[in-house]
């Protein structure tokens, strides 16, 4: 086993989003030492679909290059959504359909109607769930071109969702949900066989997985598992509306989760990339202490043993016992007194955030010029410390993106949307890593 240490970058192309982390890996284990996301607007890429690669290569090689974290790292993994063919299930009716039909990657059109019987879409568009098949060639090479271009070593693999399934298998038929940054995945499983997949959008999956149920001849499936973070009320509404029996296995992020799921995998059938170091996942409990330490631990053992071994000989002489300790009067505390000093001790409450604790940057996500800059005044007006100002990687943005960190309290993400709604059509909110500010707007669409 090589116990050397690797830093890698892994990148997982989901809908408008291109999920950007790095690891430092060892043969110890896995730990993440940087986590981003790069967003697109629909006409660069669509439901994980890349429709413009020129673009596509320009604004991640643009991104990149602005993180000292990932340009210092010369090795990646790559993600696609799927296995040999990349699959989503729709609604039939999605207006999606138009745009992916139109994509060079696209194959063929099945429907799945309410009994579970595949038939061409014309025709019956009306009537359930809709496969899209594209091939996988050019999606991998249009995903790969601009890391390549940075001179990285790549490695894309065809899915994350399989190692995930294959790291959690559960006996019998069940149904696995990942919650990806803007998607639920629902696996249908059979002893840790995918027998189907889809992509439920985070809004609306509780009800599309018994969509998804129903269209696919899962109904009898009652069994549900978990990996990675849910909330606790839609896990409760799959127990009380659908009257599914849900588990939870594994409540880490599941990119953390994906990413060492492969790695396990890979290393135990040789299928990692040979820059990569066997990783050892089993857990400190796991492993045979050292020889030192076994070592040191039996010299504590006898040596506690003669302690005591002493001490009785020293009772017996005599020279054990203690002298009887003076009575002392017991002192009685005044209660107001005791009042004043537990008040005194009791640390003042945390100060309320104030909007100039918390960095912003503002990008122009349009083609409005100086709107930026215009945005930023605002918000400094509102009393927020806006450290940068400038163009976003494009300007087509729809909806405004605001990003922020986890530590942001609700009441400060709430004054910055307001702020935004009066000016802007509308807010989409994500979640912010980054090493400089805890906010980050990308402007959109004017009212």
């Amino acid at each position: 086993m090589t116990f050397g240490k690797t830093q890698m970058m892994v990148g997982f192309l989901e809908r408008d989003n291109l999920k950007m982390l790095a690891y430092e890996v060892s043969g110890k284990g896995v730990e993440r030492i940087f986590g981003g996301q790069i967003s697109f607007t629909t006409d660069v890429v669509r439901e994980a679909f890349i429709a413009d690669p020129v673009k596509f290569a320009n604004q991640v090689k643009a991104a990149v290059s602005m993180k000292p974290s990932l340009t210092g790292i010369s090795e990646g993994v790559l993600f696609i959504p799927a296995e040999k063919s990349y699959i989503k299930t729709l609604p039939a009716t999605d207006p999606v359909d138009g745009f992916v039909r139109s994509l060079p990657y696209f194959k063929e059109e099945l429907v799945i109607d309410a009994e579970g019987t595949e038939a061409r879409a014309k025709g019956k568009e009306e009537s359930g769930l809709v496969n899209h098949v594209a091939f996988e060639k050019k999606l991998v090479e249009d995903f790969e071109r601009p890391f390549m271009d940075l001179g990285k070593r790549i490695k894309t693999v065809a899915s994350s969702v399989k190692a995930v399934v294959e790291s959690h298998v559960q006996a019998g038929k069940y149904l696995l949900l990942l919650p990806f940054e803007k998607d639920v995945t629902v696996v249908a499983a059979e002893n840790g066989a995918v027998l189907d997949l889809a992509s439920l959008p985070k809004d609306v999956w509780v009800g599309r997985l018994n969509e998804f149920r129903l269209g696919k001849n899962f109904a009898d499936i009652k069994k549900v598992y978990t990996v990675g973070i849910f909330d606790g009320a839609s896990l409760d509404k799959l127990r009380s509306e659908q009257g599914l029996e849900v588990t939870e296995l594994d409540r880490r992020d599941i990119y953390d989760v994906a990413f060492e799921s492969y790695l396990s995998l890979g290393g135990k059938r040789g299928g990692l990339p040979n820059f990569l170091p066997a990783v050892d996942l089993s857990g400190v409990t796991d492993r045979l202490p050292e020889r030192k330490y076994l070592f040191l631990v039996g010299a504590a053992v006898v040596g506690f043993v003669l302690v005591v071994v002493i001490f009785k000989n020293l009772g017996r002489l005599g020279l054990g016992q203690s002298q009887k300790a003076p009575e002392t009067e017991t002192p009685v505390v005044n209660e107001q007194e005791s009042g004043s000093k537990s008040a005194e001790q009791t640390p003042a409450p945390a100060p309320e955030p104030k909007p100039a604790d918390f960095k912003v940057r503002v990008l122009n996500g349009t083609k409005v010029t100086g709107e930026a800059g215009r945005l930023g005044d605002k918000l400094k007006e509102l009393g927020f410390e806006v450290t940068e100002t400038k163009n976003a990687t494009s300007s087509g943005f729809e909806a405004t993106r605001l990003r922020v960190a986890a530590d942001v309290p609700a009441k400060i993400v709430e004054q910055v949307k307001t702020a935004l709604l009066e000016t802007y059509e509308s807010v989409d909110l994500e979640t912010l890593v980054d090493d400089v500010v805890k906010i980050e707007v990308v402007i959109g669409k004017k009212k």
